[in-house]
């Protein structure tokens, strides 16, 4: 397996809404109709920046005109954050007399103690799962390239959605969104922290750029081949990317199947790309399916 593969996940949401150099140019955005119904799949990003506002024209206008939004959670609603917050530390977290470093090998603990920009002290560290640790150490890597959560894509056009008092419908629950990365497989939750553990800054400066590339070409079979890039010799990542993609994109396009109205779908990026994208997933359901160009 190669290394990077988690943050790779990461920054394949979170670079893509760079605005397009030209009107010609595709969105990481899809328009689907039938029977006079029309949903919008847009690809975003989970953490940003104040440059990337106001979004392209084309998705300001499509945003405007859907009657209600769909999403995975909504990260805008206090209540869910607390409820995500709380599933997280209590699922996410060893019993007494358990901790992290007797679970993870000795480098692996000297290397998470001596890694700068950790969000949490030393002694909250040691209490967290391996799960939960990887993501603490993406998000502060993701915090090197200037990237916020509190400004992305999502938390923006789920406020937005608020103001315009458009109805926001989650496709999945934060019980689902937890249990991604703070699941019952210990294997996988070791794999994704030394995988975090292993980035390199220079690597990752130089994926920011081949993913925003990509983007600007409108390709997300691209993002999808960074995405999947040497993970597939390793079984147990194969079934995580079950779990993180596949199976949850069929979830989604079951909940957007029979939608009426003009619907926008809020999404991470990743979720729309290939042939069990919820582009194609709907397609497959009878939908006239394009990207947005």
């Amino acid at each position: 397996m190669s290394r990077g593969r988690l943050l790779v996940a990461v920054l394949m949401v979170a670079v893509l809404l760079v605005p397009a150099l030209g009107t010609a140019q595709p969105l990481f955005m899809w328009r689907a109709d039938r029977d006079g119904a029309t949903l919008y799949l847009f690809g975003t990003v989970h953490a940003g920046r104040d440059a990337w506002y106001p979004l392209d024209a084309r998705i300001e206008a499509a945003f405007a005109a859907a009657e209600t939004v769909a999403c995975e959670i909504d990260v805008s609603n206090p209540t869910v954050a607390l409820e995500v917050s709380a599933l997280a530390m209590r699922e996410g977290t060893y019993p007494p007399g358990e901790s992290l470093r007797q679970h993870v090998a000795a480098a692996t603990w000297e290397r998470l103690q001596t890694l700068p920009g950790l969000p949490v002290p030393a002694a909250m560290l040691d209490r967290l799962r391996p799960g939960l640790a990887a993501l603490l150490v993406v998000q502060s890597m993701l915090s090197t390239l200037g990237l916020d959560p509190a400004r992305g894509v999502d938390q923006h056009l789920l406020e937005r959605a608020k103001e315009l008092e458009k109805p926001v419908v989650a496709l999945e629950t934060p019980a689902q969104q937890v249990a991604l990365i703070v699941g019952p497989d210990a294997v996988i939750d070791g794999l994704l922290l030394d995988e975090a553990l292993a980035e390199d800054p220079a690597e990752m400066q130089a994926m920011f750029g081949r993913l925003l590339a990509a983007w600007r070409d409108g390709d997300p079979a691209t993002l999808e081949r960074i995405y999947r890039e040497d993970w597939s010799d390793e079984s147990r990542l194969v079934r995580f990317h079950e779990k993180l993609l596949v199976e949850r994109n069929r979830g989604m396009a079951d909940g957007l199947a029979g939608r009426r109205g003009t619907w926008f779908l809020v999404v991470g990026a990743l979720h729309l790309c290939g042939d069990e994208g919820v582009p194609a997933l709907i397609a497959r359901r009878g939908w006239s399916v394009a990207q947005v160009r």
